[in-house]
């Protein structure tokens, strides 16, 4: 069981957007002149991180592409890698796992692919609610 149980987090990257000011306002979906895209995702297996240690934890990054230096925003391949761990995944943890699972599952339908087998959802961040902690920064958390 403890192999299809896959700790997961990803980094986005950053939009830019013309807008008529600096405050905060509503922008909308026309004043954008690129979308965003995943960066990098690190996943691995609960057994592995176990019996092997940070061997075990996978990074994989769109730097590291075939189509990066054409395309620095093209994230096809990394996606194609974390839909094939998430197809076979039972239980999924991340941090913040809503957005995680949101922008992924947002960019497979993008590219007009299907969704992932179903899998569970623990959201580590969520289950930190009834404790009083100084930071639920993921960072300072795992110092901690």
């Amino acid at each position: 069981m403890t192999k299809k149980i896959i700790a997961l987090d990803i980094e986005t990257s950053l939009v830019t957007a013309q807008v008529f000011g600096t405050g905060n306002q509503y922008i909308k979906a026309s004043q954008l002149k690129d979308q965003t895209r995943i960066l990098t995702v690190a996943y691995g297996s609960i057994f592995g991180m176990q019996t092997q240690g940070k061997k075990a934890v996978k990074c994989v990054s769109n730097r590291h592409s075939k189509t990066f230096k054409k395309n620095p925003h093209n994230d096809e391949e990394l996606l194609n890698k974390v839909w094939k761990v998430l197809d076979k995944a039972e239980v999924v943890i991340a941090h913040n796992a809503q957005f995680d699972q949101g922008w992924l599952h947002g960019r497979f339908l993008e590219l007009g692919w299907p969704l992932p087998s179903r899998y569970f959802l623990f959201c580590t961040y969520q289950n930190l609610r009834p404790f009083k902690l100084t930071s639920k920064k993921l960072d300072e958390l795992s110092q901690t």
